[in-house]
């Protein structure tokens, strides 16, 4: 299938599609295992995030965000990258760093190479933008966390007191969301190192707007 994906910047008529992915995606896990994440972010919500521009690179969010759509313009999946500069609900992005703040595979598309496709387009775009660190979180137990792992992001090595407090922080907001016997809980911080550069298709966003 990812060979027929097409990755996008979403415009407005679309917008309405990231909303369902993310929220189809969300409502698949369950806060203390009991209640569901989906957001209840409407798409006039989600417009004027993306509209919003960089204060450090002038970079707007809309430019850092990927729909994938199949030959008939189907979304599949949703990546949400965040750069130097653009605020991230539970990262601080430093210079030369491209952080995936949400990545979102639809179930009917998971397995077929979408997640991967969402991940070299984000890397393509952190080249293009001459940064040299990718990062994102992944909770424990979570099967990406081999996609991931596969794709060259390695664990952030966490001293105790960071692993704790994190462990805590995801138990209390998410629970176990992988199940609730499951062993793991807590989440990875995870980084890979790229070599910043032009990328074929990929083009640098520095104006004032989306």
């Amino acid at each position: 299938m990812s060979d027929s994906v097409q990755i996008v910047n979403p415009d407005d008529s679309q917008i309405e599609f990231v909303v369902q992915v993310q929220t189809d995606f969300l409502n698949s896990k369950h806060m203390c295992c009991l209640i569901p994440l989906g957001n209840c972010e409407s798409v006039s919500e989600k417009t004027k995030q993306l509209n919003a521009v960089s204060k450090v690179s002038q970079t707007s969010v809309r430019s850092y965000a990927g729909l994938a759509l199949d030959s008939s313009g189907r979304p599949l999946g949703y990546i949400q990258l965040k750069g130097h500069g653009m605020y991230c609900d539970m990262h601080k992005v430093k210079p030369g760093e491209v952080h995936v703040e949400s990545l979102a595979v639809l179930p009917e598309a998971r397995g077929k190479g979408v997640g991967r496709k969402l991940l070299q387009w984000g890397e393509d775009k952190a080249k293009a933008d001459g940064c040299s660190l990718y990062s994102l979180a992944v909770l424990k137990g979570n099967p990406a966390l081999r996609l991931y792992e596969r794709f060259g992001f390695v664990k952030k090595e966490a001293d105790c007191v960071e692993a704790c407090m994190a462990n805590m922080f995801v138990l209390c907001c998410f629970g176990r969301p992988y199940g609730c016997c499951d062993q793991h809980f807590g989440a990875y911080d995870m980084e890979k190192k790229i070599e910043p550069g032009a990328v074929e298709g990929v083009t640098m966003d520095r104006g004032g707007g989306a």
